[in-house]
């Protein structure tokens, strides 16, 4: 497939689903799985954006202001316990990847009622300060209640 966004925050895409433990990844194919429940439903194509990211690009994304967490090794995706979704679109014949704010606060609140492990996750539409509605992770203590 052509690349298709611009920008070292779109050039990294990664198709693989790849977590941390056994319990993560559990949790995060379950939430794939209401995500594509979600597509059946009201004919969307969201799909898994970004889970796992390096340290290097952690540190950029903090840089260019596209990411908050500033501890680089202690940030959701660095430690292989988040996912980003987004959704695929073809405009002008090409499939695009696009956030669009109402279509994931619907994604979001569906899956707020529907998902049935949603206390384990904090949610980009949980962020005090800054909203960043494709976000899910593991909550934190809880990840590491697990990984002891």
């Amino acid at each position: 497939m052509n690349k298709i966004h611009k920008g070292d925050y779109w050039s990294k895409m990664n198709r693989s689903m790849n977590f941390s433990d056994t319990l993560t990844a559990y949790i995060m194919n379950l939430l794939n799985s209401y995500v594509q429940q979600y597509n059946n439903i009201y004919n969307r194509n969201f799909k898994p954006f970004e889970t796992d990211r390096p340290e290097d690009r952690q540190r950029r994304l903090v840089g260019i202001g596209r990411s908050w967490v500033a501890n680089i090794k202690r940030a959701p995706h660095v430690e292989k316990r988040a996912i980003d979704y987004a959704e695929w679109v073809l405009r002008n014949d090409k499939w695009i990847w696009v956030w669009e704010d109402k279509e994931l606060r619907k994604l979001h609140t569906w899956l707020q009622e529907n998902f049935p492990l949603w206390k384990l996750l904090r949610t980009g539409g949980d962020f005090k300060n800054v909203s960043d509605l494709p976000h899910y992770e593991i909550k934190r203590r809880i990840w590491i209640e697990y990984n002891k």
